[in-house]
């Protein structure tokens, strides 16, 4: 028989790109509950309000995860006499992350710096984590961070990029940072199932009201499609002034808007020894969270022309059963 799933809320789940391509998730179980892992792309179809488009592409997730870890080691971590949480920090998530998992190492305060390339090698990332130091240099390039290693340091067709940033109330300093590059840095992000994850010190230290663009337009994730996804213009702007005592700067906002977008998580700490705690739970969950979703496939297809509101999803082969997904979000 040929089973069928009907997803309305789908229309959210992947943004189209300049191919008018989408992205969607799907788990495949056989009677007795077990994944399905060895489907072709023929075997699946996709309709758009019932309007046929093509299936490009469908992965299963198992290939390890390649994770960007980017610190900010700027001047308020070396204001806050918080050199050693940090380099805790990022030691107990690398420490913690199943050894599969591909990691690698920049700073991000005052500007990017590489520091390990990808590698599964966890003696030389705690080694290096162990050896990170702050900077004099005030504001931190995450934005340019995440931008420039999704360009540089990823494939097209990469199953699994994703960016854990642990990062301070600094002042956004990327140069890249406008709102129409902004908007299409999180429809590139979207549309390539990449997933974001902050860790954020607030410590309060200062307001920041000059900031290098004001997006007032920016903002959360409402149940639509894609140009739903920003809040109405003047519901927020993009220097939180009012962050309920956990910070005051864009990136407390960016952070919040990044992580809810793509299906991360998000985590204030009030103390820096905090840091250590959230960073290692961070890496422990994400670990259970691969082995949650890793058997969903990575669907691509093309969109039908024109694109339309509700999804369809079919799969030929006889008795299984098709769940969809919008994303690969880990639980808040």
């Amino acid at each position: 028989m040929v089973v069928a799933a009907t997803v309305a809320s789908v229309a959210s789940a992947g943004v189209a790109s300049a191919q008018e391509q989408r992205v969607a998730y799907v788990q495949v179980v056989d009677q007795q509950g077990q994944p399905v892992t060895d489907l072709a792309p023929e075997e699946f179809q996709v309709a758009e309000d019932r309007v046929p488009g093509r299936v490009v592409s469908a992965r299963i997730g198992t290939d390890p995860m390649r994770v960007a870890l980017l610190v900010d080691n700027g001047e308020a971590m070396r204001a806050g006499q918080a050199e050693n949480p940090m380099r805790d920090a990022v030691a107990g998530f690398i420490e913690a992350l199943p050894p599969r998992h591909l990691v690698s190492l920049s700073t991000i305060g005052g500007q990017i710096r590489q520091v390990v390339d990808f590698t599964t090698d966890r003696g030389e990332l705690v080694e290096e984590a162990r050896g990170l130091f702050t900077d004099e240099t005030d504001g931190v390039r995450f934005v340019d961070s995440i931008r420039e290693t999704l360009e540089r340091r990823y494939d097209e067709d990469e199953m699994w990029p994703v960016f854990v940033a642990l990062i301070t109330d600094s002042g956004e300093a990327s140069a890249f940072l406008n709102e129409r590059r902004y908007r299409r840095f999180v429809e590139s992000l979207r549309a390539r199932g990449a997933i974001v994850h902050v860790i954020q010190w607030n410590s309060a230290r200062r307001a920041r009201l000059q900031e290098s663009f004001s997006a007032s337009s920016f903002g959360g994730g409402g149940g639509g499609g894609a140009g739903e996804r920003f809040a109405p213009r003047g519901t927020r702007s993009l220097v939180d002034s009012d962050a309920g005592g956990r910070g005051t700067s864009a990136t407390h906002t960016i952070a919040l808007n990044l992580t809810e977008l793509t299906g991360g998580r998000y985590v204030s700490v009030a103390a820096a020894t905090g840091m250590v705690g959230a960073m290692t739970q961070l890496a422990t969950d994400m670990g259970a969270h691969y082995d949650a979703v890793s058997t969903r496939y990575k669907l691509t297809f093309e969109r039908p022309d024109p694109p339309g509101q509700r999804v369809m999803m079919r799969v030929t082969r006889p008795q299984v059963a098709l769940r969809l997904f919008r994303d690969r979000a880990i639980d808040p």
